[in-house]
This record gives C-alpha cells, sequence and structure tokens, in this order.
C-alpha cells in the first residue's frame, strides 16, 4: 500500500457513493463472507483443492489457504512446483481478496476445457491466501471510520480498545531488514508503518514466514494497493538493482509493454523505501521470488466510464476501489495473463514464462569505456544464470588472441550484493596488467544446462594514459570544473598524489572501471547539486571498502532520482549526514 490522503466527503457524495455500492466487497469472517467461500470452494472440489489454516491472527481466527493441483490431498504439500497468490496484508486494501478470490475460481472453473489452465493446474500447486490479516479485515467493515485501517488488531497499549497507536503493519513486521532505518518502516505505534516490537512478532507474520518454510515457494504474487504499479526487487534501499531483477524485468515487462496494462513495472524502492517486508524476506530467507502488484486506486477506476456511477471526486481515499462488479472484474481480467505466467514459470523457474514475450538473457554485462588501470588488473562485472555451466571472461588487448579466466561469485560488498540472487547471480573476473592506451574487448561464455554454448554482448574499454596517483577528486559543479586546482594543492600540500576527473566532460566515473583504482575519492560539488549517476557509483565504492571526502555547498543535499523524486539516503546511510547546517 501506499501513504494515505484521505479526503473528506460531503454528506450527499457519502449518499452518492452508498446508492452506488453493490455489495460486492466482504469481510473475512461471518456468513456468506470469505472464510465461508473457501471452506466451501474446498468441499465443492475435492479432488482439485485442500483447505488448511496456515496459523491464526492476533485475535485466534484461523488463517486459511486453499491448495489448487491435481490430487491436492493426496500429493505431499509442495511436491510440485508451487506458487502463492496472497491478498490483503493490508486491511483496508480490499480489491486486493477480490484479485486472489476471483484468480482462485478462474482457475477451477476452465479447469475442465481450457489446456492451458489445466496444465498449470495438474503440474503446480497453486496457493491462495485470500486474507493474510483477517482480524483487519473485519475491522474495516465495522463502521466509516475504522474503513481505512490499514494493519492488524495488535491492542499494541493494552486498554482493551483498538484506536491510534494499536496495530503492527504486518508488511514491516518480517525479520530481513527488520528496523534497518526508520525511513521504511517506524517505531512509534502512531505510524501507519510500525514494524512491531521485534521481528516477527506477531502471529500473522509467524504463519506466513512457516508456510513459506513449509511448501517452498518458488514464486510469489502479493497483491496491494493502490498505485497502478508492478513492484520487484529490492525495497529498503533506493535504486539498487540485483541478479534476479534480469528474471523480475522479463516478467514484469516494460514501462511501455507492462505484464499488467496499466501498471508501471520497476523496482520496489522507487515507490518508497520499506524494510521488513514481507517480499525481501520471502526471497532472502524462504528462496522464493514475490512480486507486488499494487492495484488500481479508486480514482482510476472511477475514471474509467464517465456514464457509470462513480466520480473520481467521491473517493474518500485511493484505496476505496468502487463497490462496483464491472470494475472489479475489469481489474481482475487485465491482472490475469501475469498471475498465469508466474505460474507457468514454476515449473523452470530461471526461464519466464513471459506474457509479452520477453526473454532472461544468460548473461548481462556491467560494461564501462575507460579504464584507470594503468598497469594494475582491471575488474569486470557480469550478471549470469547460475545453471550455465563454465562461467567464462574473454577478453583481447589490442586485437590479440583471446585469453579466459574463470569467473567467480561476488560475495557482496560491506552494506549490499550478494543478496537477491536466487536464479541469476554476479559474477567477476579480472583482465590482467592494463597498458595505458590498450584497448581490451571483453564479452562472457558458458554452456547451458542442455550443452549450448552462450555468450554474452562484447564491449570494449580504453586503459587511459593518466600519470601516477593515489587520490581522484570527482569535481562535479554543474559545468567545466573551475575550483578542482583548489582541491589538487590541498591535496599535494598533505602528500598526496591526486588526479582530477571532470564529470562535466567525462560523465559520472565508473565504481569499477575507475573508482576502484584508487583507496580515496574526493568528490565536490561547489555550488551544484550532487549528481544521481555519479552518486550511486561512489556508493558502490564504498560499498566495496573505498573512501570518500564530501564536499560542496549542496554535500549532504537531495538528489533527482528521476522525475523530481528527491531523496537524501545517500548522505544520510553512507555519510551518517540526516542535515546540513
Amino acid at each position: 500500500g501506499v501513504d494515505l490522503t484521505e479526503h473528506t466527503l460531503t454528506a450527499k457524495a457519502e449518499a452518492r457513493v452508498e446508492k452506488a455500492a453493490q455489495g460486492v466487497f466482504r469481510p473475512y469472517s461471518g456468513k456468506g463472507n470469505l472464510q465461508e467461500e473457501i471452506v466451501k470452494t474446498g468441499a465443492a472440489h475435492p479432488d482439485l483443492t485442500k483447505v488448511v489454516s496456515i496459523g491464526k491472527t492476533v485475535n485466534g481466527q484461523d488463517i486459511l489457504a486453499l491448495k489448487l493441483t491435481k490430487g491436492a490431498k493426496k500429493s505431499k504439500d509442495g511436491s510440485k512446483p508451487s506458487v502463492l497468490y496472497m491478498s490483503n496484508q493490508h486491511a483496508r486494501e480490499w480489491i486486493t481478496p477480490e484479485m486472489t478470490r476471483r484468480l482462485m475460481h478462474y482457475y477451477l472453473d476452465n479447469y475442465s476445457t481450457d489446456k492451458r489452465i489445466k496444465k498449470i493446474v495438474d503440474s503446480t500447486e497453486l496457493w491462495f491466501v485470500l486474507s493474510a490479516n483477517p482480524d483487519g479485515s473485519d475491522y474495516t467493515f465495522k463502521d466509516a471510520d475504522a474503513r481505512q485501517w490499514r494493519k492488524n488488531l495488535r491492542d499494541v497499549n493494552g486498554d482493551g480498545v483498538i484506536s491510534t497507536g494499536d496495530g503492527v503493519d504486518l508488511n514491516r513486521n518480517f525479520a530481513y531488514k527488520w528496523g534497518y532505518d526508520d525511513e521504511g518502516s517506524s517505531p512509534n505505534p502512531t505510524s501507519e508503518t510500525y514494524r512491531g516490537a521485534s521481528p516477527g512478532s506477531e502471529p500473522e507474520t509467524k504463519a506466513l514466514d512457516a508456510f513459506e518454510k513449509r511448501i517452498g515457494f518458488t514464486y510469489g504474487i502479493n497483491y496491494h494497493s493502490a498505485a497502478e504499479l508492478l513492484l520487484y526487487g529490492v525495497g529498503w534501499q533506493v535504486a539498487t538493482p540485483t541478479p534476479d531483477d534480469v528474471l523480475y524485468k522479463a516478467l514484469a515487462g516494460t514501462p511501455e509493454h507492462s505484464a499488467i496494462p496499466g501498471y508501471h513495472p520497476q523496482v520496489s524502492s522507487e515507490l518508497y523505501t520499506t524494510n521488513g517486508e514481507a517480499d525481501g524476506h520471502a526471497g532472502n530467507v524462504n528462496g522464493m521470488a514475490m512480486f507486488t502488484p499494487e492495484m488500481s486506486t479508486c480514482q482510476t477506476a472511477s475514471d474509467i466510464d464517465p456514464n457509470d456511477a462513480w466520480n473520481a471526486a467521491d473517493c474518500a481515499s485511493v484505496f476505496t476501489f468502487p463497490d462496483d462488479e464491472k470494475l472489479i472484474e475489469q481489474e481482475f481480467e487485465k491482472n490475469v495473463p501475469f498471475a498465469l505466467s508466474v505460474a507457468e514459470t514454476a515449473a523452470h523457474p530461471d526461464q519466464p514464462s513471459s506474457s509479452v514475450g520477453l526473454d532472461a538473457p544468460d548473461f548481462t554485462p556491467a560494461p564501462f569505456t575507460t579504464s584507470y588501470s594503468r598497469g594494475a588488473d582491471q575488474t569486470v562485472s557480469v550478471v549470469v544464470r547460475k545453471s550455465v555451466r563454465d562461467k567464462e571472461l574473454k577478453y583481447r588487448v589490442n586485437g590479440g588472441r583471446t585469453l579466459d579466466m574463470a569467473l567467480k561469485a561476488w560475495k557482496g560488498g560491506e552494506t549490499y550484493g550478494g543478496k537477491d540472487n536466487l536464479y541469476f547471480d554476479e559474477y567477476r573476473a579480472k583482465v590482467k596488467d592494463g597498458d595505458p592506451g590498450d584497448k581490451v574487448e571483453v564479452w562472457f561464455t558458458g554452456e547451458t544446462k542442455s550443452g549450448k554454448k552462450t555468450s554474452s554482448t562484447h564491449f570494449t574499454y580504453t586503459v587511459a594514459q593518466r600519470p601516477s596517483a593515489d587520490t581522484l577528486v570527482v569535481a562535479e559543479e554543474g559545468a567545466t570544473a573551475t575550483q578542482s586546482q583548489a582541491y589538487v594543492d590541498a591535496l599535494k600540500a598533505n602528500g598526496r598524489k591526486p588526479l582530477v576527473w571532470d564529470v562535466a566532460t567525462l560523465g559520472a566515473p565508473d565504481a569499477l572501471g575507475v573508482l576502484d583504482h584508487f583507496k580515496t575519492v574526493v568528490h565536490y560539488t561547489g555550488a551544484a547539486r550532487p549528481g544521481n549517476a555519479t552518486q550511486l557509483q561512489l556508493r558502490a565504492f564504498l560499498n566495496e571498502g573505498g573512501k570518500l571526502i564530501e564536499a560542496g555547498e549542496l554535500a549532504g543535499g537531495n538528489v533527482d532520482l528521476g522525475g523530481g523524486t528527491l531523496a537524501n539516503d545517500f548522505s544520510q546511510y553512507y555519510l551518517g549526514a540526516y542535515s546540513r547546517t
């Protein structure tokens, strides 16, 4: 879910919404509601389904899951490639259990007539958790004042009443990166993102964690709302690609051709940072790749048909998706192709069955054009499908004979790396003894599981002609550097051998190609705002043990991550500077 902005409606608007509501949305417990429907669905399809409780809520309700596969009751749980469809971690997101409920019936209703559906169901375990937060779900149906409740019903202050200051955000309570910072989750019980007293403190969290461990899921989809996004990858730190992103991108699609029409595919932290969330824990603790679609907002759905009863101005918040069968069904239907593609991928998890026709390449090199190795080895990096055998670096210097080196998996740096690598990983090797002026052609090769030779695209870098130096001055003044000499003189006066890299003319210095060849870097920005591209390279340099001096009038300030989104994460978490005086 996203941050809540509640809109107070007039009495007339409230009346319009109430009159238009069709009663599609239902709470978890009670006659005719979701819990009962799960049980009845299981009873109606005994050969294909099994219903289990995966644990209890804080108020003692069973959290039900439905297993859907051929011979569901006879086959051992987790004996087939398994996929989890989960929803309603956040209580107010009513559209999400409708997504998983309808998907459950879609598989069952089409099993006998659709060969594709039959193949998926026969070969794969599909598990449905319609509400991961049953207590919270019921509470949001209590009255209008409770409609926007997000968390579970933990009575944090123990006064016997659920009010502000109660509840734990179940999507911030998992152990992986729990409490990493107070931006991606909150230690304050009054916050919507209160992470709980300790990692996995909530019974709902414990239940889901144990369930994932018991089944051994390959993939999962964790439905949330509301933002029209398709999220994957790292949530706890901004702008952090991972090896498995190669796979996620193939399944999620591109902004121009998204796997869910109208949703923008992106790395999770591009929305906002999160820690202790379900997806990161699933991937890095329980070995399952998980996506989070943020389903459509009330405003977007209300604007689809100008002739229906719904108006965007009548939305109390982005979460109050119209209670309208036609709009809910349309939202479900556009999500189906992606949901099926994830299920089909489970049988061969590193080879995506993309609904938008994208492949995950065996190799994704990290190219650069300039090396400052000057007589030293040059490290090169590539993301590779882990199942590829005999992974090697190939290179030619000045068009000479081809040389090779075995690739080794990178274990990660001081803060990040070495994670989110279920099916792909980052590998590295070194080009030996680069001489100034050398032009080095680089590519990577291996052999697939089927024995087929495979190779990457090629890239070429030049070993720069440069003097000997131990300190690099990265000048980023927003224009051609004019103040760099002051830094050079100061460094020389202290016995250092400085060299200047001018971002205005050379672009951001590559962490491996350039920065890695210096123990210390001085980055100054004059009166300009620090550049995001440069900061990401400096962050990578620090992550591998480099030392940095940051200077400039706006040092410690925000950088633009794109689209006007400002972030101070680099200065805050890597420089220890929360503010500037």
